[in-house]
């Protein structure tokens, strides 16, 4: 268990693709902000609006660290993409929408309580060109948030003793494991899916390792942090990369010609 949590540790580390270089130099843009309200009793809003050239817009989203924001977004121009910057201000992105697979489509645990911006825009040869998008922007905040989580046998924050996992979520009997279960995957690039056996070890807010029992005897531990796959356990000589995409409350990660099929609830538990 101990190398286990070691390895899930330094795969955590593994630096987050996004970054300010991808994003367009909006020096040039015009960026107007509009701060986002949800009406009474509701968690969630839809807007639509229509950007041209450089024209940029923030939609400013106020959450608390733990909560989960979603946000989705259509356009009749395949060039307009959005990205979230976090609280603080600086342009380096969270999420970049046009390096993201599916493209304008995020769902993640915050880490950071404040103003979330949500900048809307179109990439920069069609902003050069002067084109015209309309946008539909649905998006959502869920959950209490400010919670805290440690991973399992980690010393706890008052000392002494080894930390529990997240509240309620429990270890299986005689395993390093919060859950186990079936998944559907595949070792084959074209072929039918199987059942794989899986624990996950969950860290919370959305971090987790997920250690898979392959089809071919082997296994696979494929980390997840913010609710989105970022690595695995790439033996020597391995060059596959991973690369995901999402249908509904699922999330599909492509290893080579491995395939898995992981659902949200073993990442977040429920």
């Amino acid at each position: 268990m101990k190398k286990l949590v070691q390895a899930f540790v330094m795969l955590l580390a593994i630096p987050a693709s996004f970054s300010a270089a991808s994003d367009r130099a909006f020096a040039q843009s015009e960026i107007v902000s509009e701060r986002v309200s949800f009406r009474s009793g509701t968690s969630s809003a839809v807007i639509s609006r229509t950007i041209r050239g450089w024209q940029t817009i923030d939609f400013l989203v106020n959450a608390r660290a733990g909560q989960r924001l979603a946000v989705s977004m259509t356009s009749n121009n395949s060039a307009a993409y959005f990205n979230i910057l976090p609280p603080g201000g600086g342009d380096a992105a969270l999420y970049v929408g046009e390096n993201s697979d599916p493209a304008n489509s995020y769902s993640a645990t915050l880490q950071q309580s404040g103003d979330h911006r949500i900048r809307v825009y179109l990439y920069r040869a069609a902003a050069r060109r002067g084109e015209r998008a309309n946008v539909r922007i649905s998006l959502s905040v869920t959950g209490r948030g400010d919670t805290t989580t440690q991973l399992p046998g980690t010393p706890p924050a008052n000392g002494g003793g080894t930390a529990s996992q997240l509240p309620g979520d429990a270890l299986v009997a005689g395993t390093p494991f919060h859950a186990r279960g079936i998944l559907s995957c595949a070792v084959r690039l074209i072929g039918p899916l199987g059942d794989c056996n899986y624990g996950v070890i969950r860290q919370g807010s959305g971090s987790a390792a997920i250690v898979v029992s392959k089809l071919d005897g082997r296994s696979r531990t494929i980390v997840y942090r913010q609710g989105t796959p970022i690595g695995y356990d790439q033996a020597r000589g391995e060059p596959a990369r991973l690369t995901w995409t999402r249908q509904g409350d699922e999330i599909t990660v492509r290893i080579g010609n491995e395939r898995y099929v992981i659902p949200d609830a073993a990442v977040y538990g429920g």
